[in-house]
């Protein structure tokens, strides 16, 4: 399924791909991908679009620095 992982840290940020063949797995995914990038915020999202445009899909998690993960439409 297409997820990507948009994330910011205090210098940059970005937007990746995510493999996994349900939201579960891909949100497992990103918590490994994030960890030590000093991330201060990022979104799992789930987007049809073989390149999607940054900030668009639906929403499956997010992440704060200061809140940890939220997962979204529980």
């Amino acid at each position: 399924m297409p997820f990507f992982l948009e994330y910011s840290t205090d210098k940059s940020g970005g937007c990746f791909t995510v493999e996994g063949t349900n939201s579960s797995d891909a949100m497992t995914r990103a918590i490994d991908a994030l960890r030590g990038m000093g991330c201060t915020s990022a979104a799992l999202r789930q987007n049809f679009d073989p390149q999607p445009v940054f900030g668009q899909g639906l929403i499956i998690a997010t992440y704060t620095a200061r809140a940890g993960w939220k997962v979204h439409g529980e």
